[in-house]
This record gives C-alpha cells, structure tokens and sequence, in this order.
C-alpha cells in the first residue's frame, strides 16, 4: 500500500516532469519560431504559467 509521503513523492515528480517537458518546447519555440507568431505567444504564456506556479 502507498503511504501518503509516497503519494507526495509521486505528485512531486510528476510536477517536476512535467514542467521540464513543457519549459523545454517552450524555449524551442521561441528560440525557433518568428516573432509575433501565435506559437511563440503560446510558448511565453506557458512560461509564465510556469514561473507563477513554482513561486505560488
């Protein structure tokens, strides 16, 4: 049976995973994609989205 620091673990890892995938394609896109493109608009508010979860 899981206790609940396993589950916390878990939790923090997928927290983690995720973030990192999603920094990680944020920053490609704006390290590749033209300025003003919708995908680049994409990729900074993701960031941001980021940034404010992880300083909540």
């Amino acid at each position: 049976m899981s206790t609940a620091d396993d589950l916390k673990k878990l939790r923090l890892k997928a927290q983690i995973g995720i973030t990192t995938v999603l920094g990680l394609v944020s920053i490609y896109i704006l390290l590749t994609q033209p300025d003003n493109s919708s995908l680049q608009k994409w990729a900074i508010g993701t960031l941001g989205i980021i940034v404010g979860y992880w300083l909540k």
